[in-house]
């Protein structure tokens, strides 16, 4: 298991991408998921996942955890839980903002492959409602191989 954690500054816009950097071109269109999902998570391509935040220009508390298999599902403590399907061609995932560049490691554990992303948030609503220097929002980004490509809702506590 890989683990970082890191207060991520998002600018204007707010968000953050878990990516194949390198493959060049979706053939896939992404599915809008903002009615589904609040204002978490954006969109889902082949190559890419989209997330959005509350907050924009202030960070949030960002921890990625990479892992070789699915681990236990735990909600408590969080508002919002989804997992979705990615894929990697080049064995490389990274997770950008439009901030800043790649701050954490490869999030492929495996190499070249399909990975599932599971997103946990929470404070989301606090974070909108003042602003802060020090993170409010806070987003679990958990990484690691399987095959569906399908987005589940695991929790929506809104």
């Amino acid at each position: 298991m890989r683990q970082a954690t890191t207060a991520l500054i998002v600018s204007e816009g707010g968000g953050y991408f878990i990516e194949d950097g390198e493959t060049e071109g979706d053939a896939e269109v992404p599915r809008a998921l903002d009615e589904a999902f609040g204002a978490s998570l954006s969109d889902v391509s082949a190559h890419r996942v989209s997330v959005n935040t509350a907050v924009e220009n202030y960070p949030i508390c960002l921890t990625v955890k990479v892992l070789r298999h699915a681990p236990r599902l735990r909600l408590d403590g969080w508002d919002t839980v989804v997992e979705t399907g990615i894929g990697t061609p080049s064995g490389r995932l990274g997770l950008t903002s439009w901030e800043t560049g790649d701050p954490l490691p490869n999030l492929a554990a495996s190499g070249p492959g399909d990975y599932r992303v599971r997103i946990h948030v929470r404070n989301q609503e606090e974070a909108a409602k003042y602003a802060s220097d020090l993170p409010v929002e806070e987003h679990l980004v958990i990484v690691y191989p399987g095959t569906s490509r399908r987005t589940v809702f695991l929790s929506a506590g809104r």
